[in-house]
């Protein structure tokens, strides 16, 4: 495929097709290729907290052979990441040729689908968020192009938001949507952004594919979050309501879908 890309530098499937070889190599390993542009979906439930009378937790204590095998496993993985990162630098120039000269749609989404993904392997948020922005302004966005940008995009978003209502979380709050004061002002932004804009996205996303399952658990999830930073106990239930309804939805499409 590189010697394709030298006979015909100008061709974008050549430069698209290249990229894709690297990339394949770590298909088994680690799991990479366009396909994981999706997030994961929905994350389960929280666990109920634990149960008096039940006892105390043994601690398992882990033989020397088992030790050895998790750092062994550790190690390989370790050196597994580093090849991929080591070939994506290599990838992406090549799809960014791709991108840029291909005239096939699907040659050319696919493409900048892969940039996103590399962006978020080296941790570039706004690089990734660009490329997803791109997929989606792109003459060659179909509907089903445009609900995987949005939903990952909103995705995105609504990680942000835990990530800071986890930060000010009670552990010892029974309840898994229990109130957390956010007294960082900055953070109150940051977090009332992150709602918004997953809030956004992933109407977006739903207004692509309103079949789009996953997205329409994630928007349930967004009014949890809603409900963590709600200090008014009728308002909190409102939202709580809301997130039952909307899940409830979902598991009736996804049983339709199945069906």
């Amino acid at each position: 495929h590189k010697s394709m890309t030298e006979a015909m530098p100008n061709n974008g499937a050549a430069w698209f097709f290249y990229g894709q070889a690297i990339c394949d190599k770590h298909q088994d390993g680690m799991g990479f290729s366009a396909i994981s542009l999706a997030p994961p979906p929905p994350p389960p439930p929280p666990a109920p907290p634990s149960l008096s009378g039940m006892g105390a937790i043994k601690e398992v204590q882990l033989s020397k052979e088992d030790l050895k095998q998790i750092a062994e496993d550790e190690k390989k993985w370790k050196a597994e990441q580093e090849s991929l990162l080591k070939d994506m630098k290599v990838a992406r120039p090549a799809f960014l040729k791709a991108a840029e000269l291909a005239d096939d749609c699907q040659i050319k989404d696919s493409s900048m689908a892969y940039l996103a993904v590399i962006s978020r392997e080296f941790n570039e948020d706004e690089q990734e968020r660009q490329w997803l922005l791109k997929r989606i302004e792109s003459t060659c966005a179909t509907n089903s192009v445009k609900a995987e940008s949005y939903y990952a995009l909103g995705v995105k978003q609504w990680a942000g938001a835990y990530e800071l209502t986890r930060k000010y979380a009670s552990k010892k709050a029974a309840d898994p949507f229990h109130f957390r004061s956010i007294t960082n002002p900055a953070d109150k932004q940051q977090f009332d952004r992150y709602v918004a804009t997953a809030a956004e996205y992933l109407e977006k996303a739903l207004g692509a594919d309103p079949n789009f399952v996953d997205a329409m658990y994630y928007k349930s999830l967004i009014y949890r979050e809603k409900q963590k930073a709600t200090a008014n106990p009728i308002e909190r239930k409102k939202l709580g309501d809301e997130a039952m309804k909307i899940a409830s939805r979902a598991t009736e499409m996804m049983k339709q879908r199945e069906k």
